[in-house]
């Protein structure tokens, strides 16, 4: 039997419940809390919509970020950044220099544009909290933010 990598993360996300992480915000969930917090697995899935609202975000070990979408699959940090900028949210920068930085590089089509950078050099180079933008981005697109054990456990 062949269980796929999506299948695979359902059963562990079922097998240790989490609860928010009211640290970063009620809708984001993280590793930590224990079932025994909730009467049951259905309450704490009524918290949610629904499975399709879930952005699951892995600190990859060589830097930068894994970000995927229930449903829709991977996204890149460039395609996170983008839509942001497109809806005029540029709250995640450190400072406008970096900002600016990145839309001259994007326009100059350096590398294809940034949907295709890695997602380490956002945060290298062109100041951008990366955490605040993947909690603004799951915001502003009704999604609650999954932080997946780095290499997956």
């Amino acid at each position: 039997m062949k269980i796929t990598k999506r299948q695979l993360r359902r059963i562990i996300r079922e097998a240790s419940i989490q609860g928010p992480d009211l640290t970063r915000g009620k809708d984001h969930v993280t590793a930590g809390r224990p079932a025994s917090d909730f009467a049951s697995s259905k309450e704490w899935a009524q918290q949610f919509s629904g499975p399709s609202n879930i952005l699951y975000v892995e600190q990859i070990p060589y830097g930068g970020f894994s970000v995927e979408h229930e449903l829709d699959g991977p996204l890149t940090l460039g395609e996170m950044i983008k839509s942001l900028i497109d809806a005029r949210e540029t709250d995640f920068f450190h400072d406008a220099l970096g900002f600016e930085e990145l839309r001259n590089a994007h326009d100059n089509g350096v590398q294809g544009g940034m949907e295709n950078w890695d997602s380490d050099v956002f945060e290298q180079y062109y100041s951008v909290d990366v955490e605040k933008m993947i909690d603004l981005y799951a915001k502003k697109n009704q999604l609650h933010v999954y932080d997946v054990p780095m290499g997956g456990e």
